[in-house]
C-alpha cells in the first residue's frame, strides 16, 4: 500500500502486518533492539581497513575465511524471547533454509531478514558449518545492513554491521568465540541414514590416497597423534596434508562370477546382492583388487546390510594374511556358518531408518566354521590349505562387530570439510586348518576405522594390521584410503552479473587428478527446496566453461538465481575396459546432523534490471509530526532500478491525476521532511527512465 492520507496513522507495526507471504514474528520490543545494537564492537573507527575480505563482501560465496578478524565475545540477551529469536534461529529451522526471507518487527524498527548462503566459516577456533543471513535494519530516518554466520547448534558465530545499503560503510564488527563453550560440536548429534551408505550400482566413485602399508599413525595429521586411540579422541580430524601414495578408486558394481573364484562358494547370486570394489591403480594389471559382496534386509527392528563375501588382495600370491583370501559368511550347500553385520540402522524417524554415535553390534561368536579360503599361489591355483576355519581362542572373541564412536568434522586432501561419524569395526578370532578347530595357525585382530559422511560414505578408512594387540594403542597402519574426491568445487563464487547473465567461478579442490570436467546448476529457488530448474547438460547453449569459470546466459532480468557446480570423472574400468562418466553429488553440507536440511553448495546472484523502470512498490508508508514539517519514511524497496524515491501529494484521493511530484531522496534515503500543503501523499520508487508503479491506488 504506497499511500497515505492525513486522516490515518499507521504505525510499522500495523503495516508490517499487512505484508503478504511474510514470517511474522510478534511480540518483540525495542529494549532488545537496543541490546542487540549494543553487541556490535567498533573495531576500526568507522573504517574497514584491516578486516578479511570475506567480512566486509561475503555474498556470492560458500567458504568465507575470518580467521584474521579481531574477535570480541558478544553479552546474549537473557531471559527474553526476542533475544532467543534473533540469537538462536536454530529453534526455527524453517527459515534457514537458502532464499528464504522473514521479518522481525522490532516496535517502531523493521529488520527484513534473507539467508543468502551456505558452507563453512573458518574461525581462530576451527571451521564450522554455517548459514550466511543478510539482514537490513529499517528504523526511522536510517537504513543498516548485517551479515551474520550462524550455526544452527550455537547460534551466531560472527556478524557484521555497517549504515548504507548495499555498501558497508561506518563498519562495525563482532566475530565471537565458541558461544556454546565447546569444541566444535556440529556433527556432534549427526544421523546416517540407511539410503545414504546404500547406494545404486554404478551411481558413484570415490578416489583416495592408499599411503602403502607401515604409515605411521602421527604423520595423517599435523596434531602427530602418538597412536590411533589418541587419533580418534580428537573432535576433527585434518588429513588434509596426505596427498600422495596409491591411487583408490572405490566403486558399486553388479555381482559378476568372472570377477572374482569364490563366486559359487559364497552364495553371490542371492538376490539383493552387490559387489564393492576396490580398485588399487588404474592400468588393471599391477593393480590390487578388494571386493566385498553385501545383502540388504529390512524387518520391524531396523535395517541391515550383511556381509556376506569378498576377496582381499585379488591375484596376490602368498600365504594367508599376505596373499589372496576369500571369506564367507553365509549358509550355502555344504557349510553353516554364522552371519555377519556390516552396518544396522536400528533407528527410525519420520526419514527413516538411521545410526548415530553410540550405536553398536556384534555377531557371533563363530563356532569352528569354515569361512576362509586361501590361494597361497593366486586364484584358482589349488595350493594348500585352500580351506580354513575359524573359531575364538583365548584372547580373541571368535566375532566380528561394529560401533559408532562419535560425530566430528573431517578435513580431506582436497580441502573439504564435512561432518562425519566416526565408526569402528572389528574381526576378531583364530584361523586353524581343519574342522575340529584344535590347533590354531594364525590369529586375526584386525581393527578399521571410517569416517562415514551422510551421501558420500566412507571419506577416510584407516585399517590395522591383521593382528592388531587392542583397538586402540597401535601405531602403524597396513591399509589407509583418504579420499580426495570426486567431490564438488571446494567453493564458489560470483563474479558478475548483468541484465541477463552471470559470471562464476570456482575452486575445484587441492586435487584434480581425476576432474574431467563440470556440471553447473540453476534456478530461481534455492536447490535445496526444489532441483534445479536448468543445467548446462540439457540447457548448453546457455553456458560457456572455461577451465574453472563459467559464464551462464539468457537469463531474466531483475531476478535472484540459485547456482551449484559439481565435477565429473570418466573412469574406465580396469576388468571390462567400459568408460562410465560418474558426476559428484551436490554438495552435501550438513547443517547440525538434521536430515530436513541437507543443503549444496549453493551461490545467489541478482540479474540486473532490464530497463530503466522499476517494478516494484514502495511500502509501509509512514507519517509522523515533527515541529512545523512532516516526515514521510517508507520501507527500502529492492529493486536493481532504483536511483531515489519520489514523494507525491495532493489535495484529494479522489484520482490519480491530482497528484504531483512534491520532494525527492537519492539512494537508500527512505525518510523525507518538508511542509506540504497537500493532505495526501503516495511515494513511488525513482529510476533513470521513470517512476515505478503506484500499486493499489485508493484501496
Amino acid at each position: 500500500m504506497p499511500w497515505i492520507g492525513t486522516g490515518k496513522r499507521w504505525t510499522l507495526l500495523d503495516a508490517y502486518n499487512d505484508l503478504r507471504g511474510s514470517l511474522i514474528i510478534k511480540q518483540l520490543n525495542v529494549y532488545f533492539m537496543m541490546v542487540w545494537v549494543g553487541l556490535f564492537v567498533s573495531l576500526t573507527a568507522g573504517a574497514a581497513d584491516g578486516l578479511p575480505d570475506d567480512l566486509l563482501r561475503p555474498e556470492g560465496k560458500s567458504r568465507w575465511d575470518l580467521t584474521t578478524a579481531p574477535a570480541r565475545i558478544g553479552e546474549q540477551p537473557s531471559g527474553m524471547a526476542a533475544g532467543e529469536v534473533w540469537q538462536f534461529p536454530e529453534r526455527f529451522r524453517d527459515r534457514l533454509v537458502p532464499g528464504h526471507r522473514s521479518q522481525l518487527s522490532l516496535a517502531d524498527t523493521l529488520v527484513d531478514i534473507q539467508v543468502i548462503g551456505i558452507g563453512w566459516v573458518h574461525l581462530a577456533e576451527g571451521p564450522r558449518e554455517v548459514v550466511l543471513q543478510r539482514a537490513v535494519v529499517y528504523a526511522a530516518g536510517s537504513t543498516t545492513l548485517v551479515y551474520r554466520w550462524i550455526d544452527p547448534a550455537s547460534g551466531v558465530l560472527a556478524e557484521v554491521e555497517g549504515s548504507g545499503v548495499p555498501g558497508l560503510t561506518g563498519l562495525q564488527s563482532v566475530v565471537r568465540g565458541s558461544v556454546s563453550g565447546g569444541a566444535i560440536n556440529a556433527a556432534a548429534d549427526l544421523k546416517i541414514y540407511s539410503d545414504e551408505v546404500i547406494q545404486p550400482v554404478e551411481t558413484y566413485i570415490t578416489y583416495g590416497w592408499d599411503l602403502g602399508e607401515n604409515t605411521q599413525v602421527s604423520s595423517l595429521t599435523p596434531e602427530a597423534h602418538a597412536n590411533i586411540g589418541d587419533l580418534i579422541a580428537a573432535d576433527s580430524w585434518d588429513f588434509s596434508s596426505n596427498t600422495a601414495g596409491t591411487s583408490v578408486a572405490q566403486t558399486e558394481r553388479s555381482v559378476s562370477s568372472a570377477e572374482t573364484c569364490n563366486y559359487n562358494q559364497c552364495g553371490y547370486d542371492l538376490p539383493g546382492t552387490k559387489l564393492t570394489r576396490q580398485d588399487h591403480g588404474f592400468d588393471g594389471v599391477d593393480g590390487v583388487t578388494n571386493n566385498q559382496v553385501t545383502e540388504v534386509s529390512e524387518d520391524g527392528s531396523g535395517i541391515t546390510v550383511w556381509l556376506r563375501a569378498g576377496r582381499q588382495q585379488e591375484g596376490v600370491t602368498g600365504a594367508f594374511g599376505v596373499g589372496e583370501t576369500g571369506f564367507c559368511w553365509i549358509t550355502d550347500a555344504t557349510e553353516t556358518r554364522t552371519p555377519v553385520r556390516l552396518w544396522e540402522f536400528a533407528h527410525q524417524d519420520a526419514e527413516g531408518w538411521y545410526l548415530q554415535a553410540g550405536d553398536a553390534w556384534t555377531d557371533g561368536p563363530f563356532n569352528c566354521q569354515q569361512s576362509l579360503l586361501s590361494y597361497s599361489n593366486g586364484c584358482g591355483s589349488g595350493s594348500w590349505p585352500t580351506e580354513l576355519y575359524v573359531d575364538s581362542c583365548s584372547g580373541f572373541s571368535g566375532t566380528q562387530s561394529g560401533e559408532v564412536i562419535k560425530g566430528g568434522v573431517v578435513t580431506l586432501p582436497s580441502g573439504h570439510t564435512l561432518n562425519a561419524l566416526l565408526v569402528r569395526t572389528v574381526a576378531e578370532y583364530c584361523v586353524y586348518a581343519s574342522g575340529s578347530c584344535l590347533f590354531a595357525v594364525d590369529d586375526v585382530r584386525t581393527v578399521i576405522y571410517l569416517w562415514q559422511v551422510p551421501e558420500l560414505g566412507t571419506v577416510v578408512l584407516l585399517q590395522s594390521f591383521q593382528s592388531a594387540p587392542d583397538f586402540t594403542s597401535f601405531t602403524e597402519l597396513e591399509n589407509t584410503n583418504i579420499t580426495f574426491g570426486l567431490f564438488p568445487p571446494l567453493s564458489v563464487t560470483v563474479t558478475g552479473s548483468a541484465v541477463a547473465s552471470v559470471d562464476l567461478a570456482w575452486n575445484p579442490g587441492n586435487d584434480t587428478s581425476y576432474i574431467d570436467g563440470y556440471k553447473l546448476y540453476w534456478g530461481t529457488s534455492s536447490g535445496s527446496l526444489t532441483p534445479y530448474t536448468f543445467n548446462s547438460v540439457d540447457n548448453a547453449g546457455q553456458v560457456s566453461i572455461t577451465d574453472t569459470t563459467a559464464t551462464i546466459s539468457g537469463l531474466d532480468p531483475d531476478t535472484d538465481y540459485f547456482f551449484a557446480v559439481t565435477s565429473t570423472s570418466d573412469y574406465q574400468s580396469p576388468d571390462s575396459g567400459l568408460v562410465v562418466r560418474h558426476e559428484s553429488m551436490l554438495y552435501p553440507t550438513q547443517v547440525s546432523g538434521d536430515p530436513d536440511h541437507v543443503y549444496p553448495v549453493e551461490v545467489m546472484a541478482h540479474t540486473s534490471c532490464g530497463g530503466t523502470i522499476p517494478t516494484v512498490e514502495a511500502q509501509n508508508l509512514v507519517l509522523e509530526k515533527l515541529g512545523s514539517q512532516v516526515e514521510l519514511c517508507w520501507d527500502a524497496a529492492e529493486d536493481s532500478c532504483l536511483e531515489g524515491y519520489d514523494v507525491l501529494g495532493s489535495d484529494t484521493s479522489d484520482s490519480a491525476g491530482g497528484f504531483s511530484v512534491i520532494g525527492t531522496t537519492d539512494g537508500a534515503t527512505t525518510c523525507w521532511q518538508g511542509n506540504p500543503s497537500q493532505s495526501y501523499f503516495i511515494v513511488t520508487v525513482r529510476g533513470a527512465g521513470s517512476s515505478g508503479p503506484w500499486g493499489h491506488y485508493g484501496q
